[in-house]
């Protein structure tokens, strides 16, 4: 029975609640906006941090999984190369996942603490043929074992097996659910049939489930292949015994704990087996100092790179979103509590009618409760929205992104965790306040006349934080704002307007160093013949594309210092090269068609090269050697080209040395190309002229990359970017959300002063002295939000230092434009109501006195 009249007590107070927020549209509206926008942003924010730092592997029991990493202060010396990622921890200490394959050999037999252990390393982009036509997609060489570790059951056919990782195993393929609705438009009968990979025939095994994409969350593999497949799609892998050298370090490794063991126990005794490994490898006393110690992590959620990349931003978005709701809340508090103000007589005549205290709190928080609840669901639709607005500014153009952000059961609960929360807290000390009133003093009040206003209480405090916290998402919009026009005003040193930019990778089609040169250099010349092209060349690696090539040299008669020989940046480059790009030579001439395999060898540097190596003399004619396998390459200086950007557009540009694409140093294998094609008009509108091109050349080269350069340079500032996109978007609701706040406080605090005013009117008040007397208090509550909010700011602009390029963190023109800002949008949200109070007439508001 209880249980009954406490349900229906409930109904009673939803029911009444919802019929006042009917009768008062503008204060439910306002609140369920300002609700809406405040959780919409932060369950959006919350859902990419869950499928990055959060959510499991779409795998069975993802929670048993373990990565296999190394530490060692610096780069071990045993290390002698590597193939895969790396980074520094917040120690400083150097951490890799990948390890030379006798590695696995050796922790995988005897060993008690896993139930399997498998291997993978990253293939790269793969020229894949399916149905005579020519893709490029991602790949991964796999372990044997590796889905049957995993778990994952396939969508069709089989996946690889131990047989099939063998040397000599017939050439088998699995490939994902993607690529086989792309290429075989999800057709059964694609099992069994052959695709090229990089010119090798391989029969397709099997397809993965449409949920898989692999064990880094990173990329998205569209075909998997057997580890032992390395020396068939790698080139480089021919001058390297990759399964037998004990120094080379690209096998990436997971594995499954046995019931009941668990992280730190099965480190201790793979870590000795390693550690014995490494220190048989070390072949010297340097090598020895330095030796990589085993580290496990847990791998539910697949190798760490994504995590690495977005977890700091994602806090910092996280901590903004988070200021947005307090604000949001801030906002519902103070109308709360002006209207609870407003409801004096009514709270005060319930009260004389014998109802309890707590029984009109309960009614006044159930209020809140239906405003949050309600605010909860329209910020679901709001979530969803900005889901796809983030996932769109992280993916920046590039297909098949694989950050997979959704609305689920935890992202439903996170929800709703703080609509309830915030409609017990924000709302239970208004109804509490409101409740305190005294009776018989409330009952002679009208709905014109209420008690004279506090001048500084828990309404103005509200109004000042808010002011403090939209300050900062102002000022962090500003700093990122300056930072991107700061990134685009950086001088580029070469023209990058209507220059088309797109690769070809003739050498995974097939073609041998020698043809690929004499093919890249046929290619060049068609493209430079089509209508409205006004220049085409080539060059191993894009200018301002995050690409870096670099190789140490050395220079006759100059002794090298302290063992280490100077390094510069490379680009190897075809004819025409600078006049294309827009890069004048200061000195010497360009490079050319003249200079052939069988030419003298030549380089152009650039200015920094050529003060830097060569101060104060004239460096053409000067000789330098690359240092290379088997043996040097001796070049000769031919021009000093102007500086330009090479890799970033952060930094010094460093040294740089242009070599002729027919004359790669020794030991240098070139991949695929990349061309520059300077166009009249619109670059893009030749994207299908060069696709037929190359497709009538040679069908089984896709082009990829295609864009322009003006993009490219775009996108490595993309983190840049969205950072300035979403933190103006913040500051813009904060801004939004405190203004409404701010009127309404001042909308309220003049209709309960309407008495005051009047009297001041009769007496000879000017209306803008009545003007400037709200003017004033909202210009206080101002300064004062200003004063905090800056103190604040300063503290913890250093936590974004390291996003910002060419602004201080405590920028001064951020701070005083943010401050401005506010007091603009301050003054505005205060002058309506000001103006309303200066046209109250006097007996309208002295006929109840």
């Amino acid at each position: 029975m209880r249980r009954t009249n406490w349900i229906d007590d409930l109904a009673r107070d939803v029911a009444y609640a919802s019929r006042v927020l009917r009768k008062s549209p503008v204060f439910a509206l306002t609140a369920l906006v300002s609700l809406a926008l405040g959780i919409g942003a932060n369950t959006a924010i919350y859902s990419f941090i869950d499928a990055i730092m959060v959510r499991g592997l779409p795998i069975p029991h993802p929670e048993n999984l373990v990565v296999l990493n190394w530490r060692s202060k610096g780069w071990p010396e045993v290390a002698h190369g590597q193939h895969g990622d790396g980074y520094k921890d917040p120690g400083g200490l150097s951490v890799s996942g990948t390890f030379p394959y006798p590695t696995w050999d050796l922790l995988r037999d005897r060993n008690d603490a896993f139930s399997a252990l498998f291997a993978f390393a990253d293939a790269g982009r793969l020229n894949v043929v399916a149905r005579n036509q020519a893709y490029l997609s991602e790949g991964e060489f796999v372990s044997g074992n590796y889905f049957s570790s995993i778990g994952a059951p396939p969508a069709a056919g089989r996946f690889i097996s131990n047989d099939d990782d063998q040397a000599g195993a017939p050439a088998v393929a699995v490939i994902s659910y993607r690529f086989w609705q792309r290429a075989f438009n999800r057709s059964p009968q694609a099992i069994g049939q052959t695709i090229l990979v990089n010119r090798n025939v391989f029969t397709i095994a099997g397809i993965t489930d449409a949920e898989f994409y692999g064990v880094n969350p990173r990329s998205s593999p569209d075909v998997y292949v057997p580890l032992h497949a390395v020396p068939w799609l790698n080139p480089e892998a021919r001058n390297r015994d990759w399964f037998g050298a004990r120094n080379f370090y690209w096998l990436e490794m997971m594995g499954r704990l046995r019931p009941g063991v668990t992280l730190r126990h099965a480190e201790i005794p793979l870590a000795g087996r390693f550690h014995q490994f490494v220190a048989s490898t070390a072949a010297n006393d340097k090598e020895r100092s330095n030796l990589p110690a085993l580290w496990l992590e847990e791998g539910g959620s697949g190798i760490d790179s994504l995590r690495r990349q977005y977890s700091k931003p994602l806090f910092i978005l996280m901590t903004m979103s988070g200021l947005i709701l307090a604000i949001a809340c801030a906002n519902l508090a103070n109308l709360l509590l002006s209207r609870a103000t407003a409801r004096r007589r009514e709270i005060a005549v319930r009260l004389s009618l014998g109802a309890g205290k707590w029984r009109v709190v309960r009614q006044l928080l159930a209020e809140s409760m239906l405003i949050s609840v309600v605010g909860g669901i329209i910020g679901l639709f709001v979530a969803e929205a900005g889901i796809r607005f983030l996932t769109w500014l992280l993916a920046n153009g590039v297909q098949d992104f694989t950050l997979r952000a959704a609305i689920d059961g935890r992202i439903l609960f996170f929800a709703t965790v703080i609509s309830v929360v915030t409609g017990i807290l924000f709302g239970l000390v208004p109804a509490i306040q409101a409740t305190n009133v005294d009776v018989t003093p409330a009952l002679k009040e009208s709905g014109a006349v209420t008690a004279r206003v506090r001048r500084f209480g828990l309404t103005q405090v509200l109004v000042a934080g808010q002011i403090a916290v939209s300050l900062l998402l102002v000022i962090a919009a500003g700093l990122f704002v300056r930072t991107l026009v700061r990134l685009h005003s950086v001088a580029i040193g070469f023209n990058t307007e209507n220059l088309l930019l797109f690769s070809l990778n003739a050498g995974q089609a097939g073609y041998e160093q020698a043809r690929s040169a004499q093919f890249y250099e046929s290619m060049r010349r068609r493209f430079q013949a089509i209508p409205g092209v006004r220049g085409a060349t080539m060059s191993d690696m894009p200018l301002v594309g995050g690409w870096n090539n670099s190789n140490s040299f050395t220079v006759p008669g100059v002794p090298v210092e302290q063992g280490r020989h100077p390094s510069t940046k490379l680009a190897l480059v075809g004819p025409s090269f600078f006049e294309t790009m827009g890069i004048p030579i200061l000195l010497g001439r360009t490079i050319g068609r003249q200079d052939t395999a069988g030419s003298l060898r030549c380089v152009v540097v650039n200015e920094v090269f050529a003060k830097k190596f060569f101060p104060g003399v004239n460096p053409l004619g000067r000789h330098f050697a690359f240092d290379g396998r088997p043996t040097p390459t001796e070049v000769q200086i031919v021009g000093v080209a102007k500086n330009s950007r090479y890799s970033s557009l952060k930094g010094d540009i460093p040294p740089v040395t242009y070599v002729p694409s027919s004359q790669p140093p020794h030991g240098w294998f070139i991949g695929g190309m990349f061309y520059e094609v300077r166009t009249a008009g619109d670059p893009l509108a030749l994207s299908n002229t060069i696709r037929r091109l190359v497709h009538e050349a040679d069908p089984r080269l896709p082009v990829a990359d295609l864009t322009t350069q003006t993009r490219r340079i775009d996108s490595t500032i993309a983190p840049e970017r969205v950072f300035a996109d979403l933190c103006t978007c913040f500051g813009v609701l904060a801004l939004l959300i405190a203004t409404v706040g701010l009127y309404g406080t001042m909308a309220y605090a003049v209709a309960r002063r309407t008495n005051e005013i009047g009297i001041r009117v009769a007496l000879g008040a000017e209306r803008r002295r009545v003007v400037w007397m709200v003017l004033r208090e909202v210009l206080a509550l101002c300064v004062i939000g200003l004063i905090v909010g800056f103190g604040v700011a300063i503290e913890t602009s250093r936590f974004v230092a390291s996003f910002l390029f060419g602004v201080r963190p405590a920028d001064p023109f951020s701070f005083g434009l943010s401050a401005a800002i506010l007091i603009v949008c301050a003054l505005a949200a205060g002058y309506a109501p000001a103006w309303r109070a200066s046209r109250i007439d006097p007996m309208q508001a002295l006929r109840h006195e």
